[in-house]
């Protein structure tokens, strides 16, 4: 089950390979000389060569040390809809308590550790609803996950819907992108979620405002968007604006069923925001990295290892690239090799040292 733990904890394999001499090392001769080789190593030895996306391993030369990587904590921005008919609809309070709880088993859950956590509510009350500072301050700051004490969860207990309220989604969303991005400038990746039971209404929203709105923080902050209700038909546009192709519609015929769909969905959003990408280790004590020398490779579960592609700009969808090739701190997995790998939840991932990269020149 290491794949699952890779999604979840964020835990990372990472070989330190040696491919021929020691004048190919990846890293540069610090004090005291390169690590020594053990023999056989984690990979086993022979002779050096090259393997394509099915053909195994990048290099066969024994690794000769290892390091642990960490793949990169994630910020949430959660803006949840309390307008009236997330009281009412179906019935009284049974959509908002369920939801409710669906958020709170997410924000407590184990396996949410790596993320973080903010909650706003909208609308305001009166006549702060359109008033875009308002959401942009939350009323929970970031909290790691899981949040023992609970104070994410409380935060909603205490901001119930009212009857009055409709639903100013432009407002809302530009708060929560606003707050995003003040997340963003600490260095954190950050993304935005919008929980919400129906169509944008009041504050001059409509649903291309709030695409808009969702797309502020493009390409940096993304924007998922979970729609609880039967009036859901515009929340893809809202969530394609937002750079996550479509949106998660949960039906509410069946009260019982939300909170388990909610569940699901947040699951989905978890794995994804913590899926494909990863810090990039520093080289031991004493050595430089060659960034023209780290491969990717990808074992799904039952599977030979496969080594997927550097590609810059991920033109294909797949392979891997830099966050940025000239001082790269992440390595990210491209969107259609990460839907494979995320597809595959027993595989591995394992970050290769030593051999030159293959698909292209990184530099």
């Amino acid at each position: 089950m290491l794949m699952r733990s890779l999604l979840v904890f964020g835990s990372l394999t990472v070989l330190l390979l040696a491919c021929g001499s020691s004048s190919d090392s990846e890293f540069g001769d610090g004090e005291g000389g390169g690590a020594s080789s053990s023999s056989g190593g984690i990979l086993g030895g022979g002779s050096s060569g090259s393997g394509g996306p099915n053909g195994g391993l990048v290099g066969t030369a024994c690794a000769t040390s290892q390091a642990s990587g960490q793949a990169e904590p994630v910020s949430l921005v959660f803006m949840v809809d309390r307008s009236g008919s997330m009281k009412f609809n179906p019935q009284p309070n049974e959509k908002w308590d369920r939801v409710l709880v669906g958020l709170k088993a997410f924000f407590g859950d184990a396996r949410s550790a790596g993320l973080s956590a903010s909650t706003q509510v909208f609308p305001q009350g009166g006549n702060q609803q359109c008033t875009v500072a308002n959401y942009a301050t939350p009323l929970v700051p970031m909290t790691a996950l899981p949040d023992a004490a609970g104070a994410l969860g409380r935060s909603l207990d205490q901001n119930q819907p009212d009857p009055s309220f409709s639903t100013p989604t432009v407002p809302a969303l530009q708060g929560a992108v606003q707050h995003a991005q003040s997340v963003a400038a600490t260095g954190k990746k950050v993304a935005v979620v919008l929980v919400t039971d129906g169509e944008p209404m009041g504050c001059s929203s409509n649903v291309s405002g709030s695409a808009t709105a969702a797309g502020s923080g493009l390409p940096q902050i993304r924007t998922y968007v979970i729609g609880v209700g039967s009036q859901l038909s515009n929340l893809n546009t809202i969530a394609a604006g937002g750079g996550t192709t479509k949106a998660v519609l949960i039906a509410d015929g069946n009260p019982a069923q939300i909170t388990t769909d909610l569940v699901t969905a947040l699951g989905e959003i978890r794995k994804q925001a913590l899926g494909c990408d990863y810090a990039l280790p520093a080289p031991p004590s004493g050595e430089q990295l060659d960034t023209g020398r780290v491969n990717v490779q990808w074992t799904p579960n039952g599977g030979a290892a496969q080594t997927l592609d550097y590609s810059a700009d991920c033109a294909s969808g797949k392979g891997w690239r830099y966050d940025n090739p000239s001082a790269p701190t992440r390595i990210l997995i491209c969107e259609q090799s990460c839907t494979d790998v995320l597809g595959n939840a027993d595989g591995k991932i394992d970050i290769v040292f030593g051999c030159k990269t293959q698909g292209g020149d990184p530099k």
